[in-house]
């Protein structure tokens, strides 16, 4: 699911994985979108909770090309095959999810 506070902005994932050597999310920002400046990294649980924000750099991604985000969680991921929702957050606010399971 993605969600629109800034209209022009649009980004997805399409790809993502968590394990306990890092949170990875490759990261799509379609034709006609602005440039999107990637703010967060963040994995979640299901139901929304959310378990870690992973360190990462801000990063700008511009129409038409995609990028691969990495961070590092140093706590709070759950078991291995725990399925769990990775989130890029824009500095919009625009998000953007995958779910994965952790490996």
């Amino acid at each position: 699911h993605s969600t629109s506070p800034a209209l022009s902005e649009k980004v997805e994932i399409i790809g993502a994985s968590v394990s306990s050597s890092g949170v990875q999310a490759t990261v799509l920002v379609p034709q006609g979108s602005s440039s999107v400046t990637i703010a967060a990294l963040e994995v979640e649980s299901t139901n929304g909770t959310l378990l870690c924000t992973a360190s990462t750099s801000t990063t700008t991604v511009s129409p038409g090309t995609t990028t691969t985000i990495t961070g590092s969680c140093s706590s709070g991921l759950p078991p291995v095959g725990t399925p769990v929702e990775v989130v890029v957050v824009t500095t919009s606010g625009v998000t953007a999810s995958y779910q994965t399971t952790v490996s």
